[in-house]
């Protein structure tokens, strides 16, 4: 993930406590949140004292999905790299059909264990 991806990311999120707030009344009425949400990329939305939600800019959405995105791939690849040092001591790879047969034998192997698991036993 680039560097200023995360600093953008995380100026978005520093701007929601202490951005500009709107009320839900000025909000269905109003314009000028119109004009301060551009330049602020993020504006709470208050019904009294309570946040009812938040207004995010286009550009600061667009900002925040790809670091989501990004942050996803991170993880996903790191599962994989688990997974494949979880099994480093495997040598023998398996694909399709010995792959299907292997995890069949594998399950007959272990289905009173199996068995035992799904009765809660």
């Amino acid at each position: 993930m680039s560097q200023t991806t995360i600093e953008y990311a995380g100026d978005i999120c520093e701007r929601v406590a202490s951005q500009p707030r709107v009320s839900v009344t000025d909000f269905a009425r109003g314009r000028r949140w119109r004009e301060e949400l551009p330049q602020c990329d993020v504006m709470e939305v208050v019904d009294r004292t309570e946040t009812a939600g938040y207004l995010v800019s286009p550009k600061a959405m667009r900002a925040l999905v790809d670091a989501l995105s990004e942050l996803e791939a991170q993880v996903e690849q790191l599962s994989v790299a688990a997974m494949l040092d979880a099994r480093g001591d495997c040598d023998t790879w398996l694909q399709g059909d010995e792959l299907a047969n292997s995890a069949l034998e594998s399950f007959d192997m272990r289905v009173v264990a199996l068995k035992e698991v799904l009765s809660g036993d």
